[in-house]
């Protein structure tokens, strides 16, 4: 019914997947985004399914273990290509969000605090005297404490995601 490209991440129709549907054999297959799901899905027989979960089953033939999930390495849910997918826990996939740039630093009169948290600690370092020592003091807390799933959130997702469509040499139809 499907066929996957590992290196682009593109997932075209064998078959036509509906009498009434406009998608023929061969097509690329076009992925729906709702409000409430940050991650594109595709229709298939009137069930939705997750892209990313898809792909992750296509490649291994297993679905994810109880507790793990497929996280987006480059926090783009739909640069789906198999180098940037990869299992992780509810926490490893949070550490890996994009939540804005300023999510872990705030300001007490005149000095600057870090606050993260890893494996369910909060994680506080106080007393910095500028916003760029808090940011950079955040930026290692984060590459010590979540390891490969840190990111310091020095591009927004929707900055990714351009990156990804202009890399890849195709149009940004999402």
């Amino acid at each position: 019914m499907l066929s996957y490209d590992p290196e682009t991440g593109d997932l075209r129709w064998l078959v036509r997947p509906a009498k009434q549907s406009p998608a023929r054999a061969g097509d690329l297959v076009t992925l729906l985004k709702m409000s409430k799901v940050p991650y594109p899905y595709l229709r298939y027989k009137g069930r939705l399914y997750l892209v990313h979960r898809i792909v992750w089953k296509w490649v291994t033939g297993e679905d994810l273990p109880d507790g793990l999930m497929v996280d987006h390495k480059d926090r783009d849910p739909y640069n789906n290509r198999w180098g940037n997918l990869r299992p992780a826990t509810s926490a490893q996939n949070a550490q890996n969000s994009s939540r804005g740039e300023n999510r872990n630093i705030s300001k007490r009169g005149d000095r600057w605090i870090v606050r993260i948290q890893a494996n369910g600690l909060k994680i506080n370092q106080e007393g910095f005297e500028s916003e760029a020592a808090a940011r950079e003091a955040a930026k290692k807390l984060r590459a010590l404490h979540h390891g490969e799933f840190a990111t310091d959130n020095s591009e927004s997702p929707e900055a990714v995601r351009k990156r990804f469509w202009l890399e890849s040499g195709r149009p940004s139809g999402v």
